[in-house]
């Protein structure tokens, strides 16, 4: 009996089984040598909860292997299981006659969902340990590539922790980043860079949510990041990636098109962190700073200079908010920034922006520009914590101080020193109110206090401040003065009066 239950475990066979397979073996029927498609597959037991093992499938269908195995699980102790060996095959807990018992289940053409619900099944059914047939990995020899080659298909649990990227409307959606705390992060394949082709998209199929596959080609970035996030509302667990290794860049054989310096990504709408400003009115809308809290400093896409082109904005259309793409070519910086606040206050998480790289100024424009080229206007929420004086009556006003805790110390532009030329100022007109310009030229420093004041009281939200840089001060070469020394007779023996000349500045 002790025989019995000891091949019954061993075996995983029941003990009337193993008592069968013992007797077999005692009369000498056991084979002499295994199989030889069996030779280089192994048997190994592990905890059905805390294995560590991430399973990967690179093509749909394909073999199931081993993509990597956590220090900490169970599996680590094994040295059999280890990156590269293919799942043959697994325990899977059914129900049988009322109880759960566990069977082996092939791997052989399953898709990777399909395996972990198998794998998942041992832990959900009671069963503290499950088998695993493993497989070496086999060396493949003049393999002729296919056109998949470059592709894998990954299965990642919901946090997986990837940003997404797209360059250009309708282009190719990349991996930005892999976030160290998220799921991706503990497979080898998802790395910046990777092409996403494909992914699965929850759907309700007759009143189920089912995942279902989804292409990438063609579609805009919402439209991907909005199938992706429907696996996690609709609750499935976990979602599929279909990517691309990243092609060697070739050499360009023809001029880069007039969107090569653009870039479009998506970023967080309530906590991008960027300050947007406009030189002039009108001008291009361009990115002053980037907060290190914010989304946007995960992009190396978005730093101070970039041009915003274009942002997503939301609109009611039909009863309800959509997002559509809105112009900020000749827009007023006040526009501009409505529209990007629209995306939060209709509820939508996440918003686009096509930014362009600061080009290169010709020495013809930089002549142009000089006039102007002091002058920066610039809108600050309220309060903006901007503190004015003015030394002579009607003389111009400049900036005293900047609180810390004010708009504008977030703005590399605000500084004390600076002229301001003019603000804006809250006006009835028509019955409502709108900020106008304002110049500052030759106001009192109370009627300069009142504009700016009005801005606040009648509820507009922001000021902007038409600001010139303070001129730099020219160096100013050392005067020599002539100072008399007087040396009285008594201390100097009757010495006579002299006459020193020193630097002032020594």
């Amino acid at each position: 009996m002790v025989a019995t239950t000891t091949a019954a475990i061993r075996t995983g066979m029941r003990p009337k089984a193993a008592s069968a397979y013992l007797e077999h073996h005692q009369l000498g029927n056991v084979p002499e040598e295994a199989p030889e498609e069996e030779s280089d597959s192994v048997r190994v037991t592990v905890s059905s909860s805390l294995h560590g093992i991430t399973f990967e499938q690179r093509t749909k269908g394909g073999p199931v292997t081993v993509a990597s195995v956590s220090p900490t699980g169970s599996a680590a102790k094994s040295a059999w299981v280890k990156p590269g060996c293919e799942l043959v095959a697994c325990s899977r807990a059914l129900n049988l006659a009322g109880s759960f018992e566990a069977a082996d289940f092939s791997c052989a053409g399953q898709e990777l969902e399909e395996v972990l619900t198998a794998l998942a099944s041992n832990a959900r059914c009671g069963f503290e340990q499950m088998a695993l047939v493993l497989r070496e990995p086999i060396m493949v020899a003049d393999q002729e590539e296919t056109g998949e080659a470059d592709t894998l298909r990954v299965t990642l649990p919901i946090a997986h922790g990837i940003t997404f990227e797209q360059r250009t409307p309708g282009g190719p959606v990349t991996v930005a980043s892999v976030s160290a705390t998220g799921s991706a992060a503990k497979s080898a394949w998802v790395k910046p860079g990777c092409e996403l082709l494909g992914c699965t998209r929850a759907l309700n199929v007759r009143g189920s949510f089912e995942a279902v596959d989804f292409s990438c080609a063609g579609q805009d970035l919402e439209e991907v990041l909005t199938a992706l996030a429907s696996n996690e509302r609709c609750g499935t667990g976990a979602l599929s990636l279909l990517l691309r290794e990243p092609a060697p860049a070739a050499e360009p054989t023809a001029p880069e098109t007039e969107e090569a310096e653009t870039v479009r990504l998506t970023l967080s709408s309530s906590r991008h962190g960027i300050t947007f400003e406009q030189r002039t009115k009108g001008g291009p809308v361009t990115v002053a700073s980037v907060s290190p809290t914010g989304s946007a400093a995960k992009s190396a896409w978005v730093k101070p200079g970039c041009e915003l082109v274009a942002c997503s904005r939301a609109l009611n259309l039909a009863g309800s908010f959509e997002s559509v793409e809105f112009s900020c070519a000749g827009q007023e910086l006040e526009e501009v920034l409505t529209a990007l606040a629209s995306n939060a206050r209709c509820g939508f998480k996440q918003m686009a922006l096509v930014l362009r790289e600061p080009a290169v100024t010709s020495p013809h424009e930089e002549a142009e520009a000089e006039a102007e080229a002091d002058t920066l206007r610039v809108t600050l929420p309220m309060p903006h914590g901007v503190t004015f004086e003015q030394r002579t009556p009607g003389g111009p006003v400049t900036v005293a101080s900047v609180s810390p805790t004010g708009s504008a110390a977030k703005s590399a532009w605000v500084k004390p020193g600076c002229e301001l030329l003019g603000c804006t100022r809250a006006l009835n007109v028509c019955g409502s109110f709108e900020a106008v310009d304002f110049s500052c030229a030759g106001q009192d420093l109370e009627e300069v206090l009142t504009a700016l004041a009005s801005n606040e009281r009648c509820g507009t939200g922001a000021v902007t401040l038409v600001l010139r840089a303070p001129p730099q001060e020219t160096p100013t070469t050392p005067v020599l003065m002539e100072v008399e020394k007087h040396v009285t007779p008594k201390t100097c023996k009757a010495r006579p009066h002299v006459i020193t000349t020193v630097p002032a500045f020594q």
